[in-house]
């Protein structure tokens, strides 16, 4: 599933997260949560 920085906007892959998505981002060099980038109609990006 394609996830999003809310803090930048960098997307990245994440596997089978369960709840809340934090980890470091790349670009903010910090640890930040990260929000599905796309979802729709049972298929997700």
């Amino acid at each position: 599933m394609q996830y999003e920085c809310v803090d930048c906007g960098t997307m990245t892959r994440v596997g089978s997260p369960e709840g809340e998505v934090r980890r470091e981002c790349p670009v903010c060099e910090t640890v930040t949560l990260w929000e599905p980038a796309f979802e729709g109609q049972g298929v997700s990006f």
